[in-house]
């Protein structure tokens, strides 16, 4: 994966939602996901589709990106898909601030943040 996603990862997708990106990266490079979003709706729904899958290294929590409970190196990456896709030109400010957050906390190791802009709603519907 260009991304440099590997089985060996662990990965936090920010503002997860119902856990279909994270679901699909972990079946598509074997790697550990959390997904935290701040909607608990979100979040049970991400756990019934994980549970679907229980040889996936996939797990939710229910966090917000601006106060992450994480250790210190606690991820390799950091991806998140819904959250910058759909935010309106004045949200980006805001999510650039989050961003820089994450990097200043270091709960990213080395600051590898991976975000899609792209949908990827149709691949992840033949795979989920």
């Amino acid at each position: 994966m260009q991304s440099g996603i590997t089985a060996e990862s662990r990965v936090l997708e920010i503002a997860c939602g119902n856990g279909n990106a994270a679901i699909w990266l972990a079946q598509q490079t074997g790697c550990e996901v959390v997904g935290i979003d701040i909607s608990s709706s979100y979040i049970d729904n991400a756990r019934s589709k994980a549970s679907k899958f229980p040889s996936l290294r996939v797990t939710f929590q229910k966090e917000s990106a601006t106060n992450l409970p994480f250790e210190n190196g606690s991820f390799t990456h950091a991806w998140s898909q819904g959250a910058l896709f759909s935010c309106e030109i004045l949200e980006i400010f805001r999510q650039q601030l989050i961003w820089q957050q994450i990097r200043r906390k270091k709960r990213i190791h080395k600051s590898k943040i991976t975000a899609i802009f792209y949908t990827l709603k149709e691949h992840l519907n033949s795979h989920i």
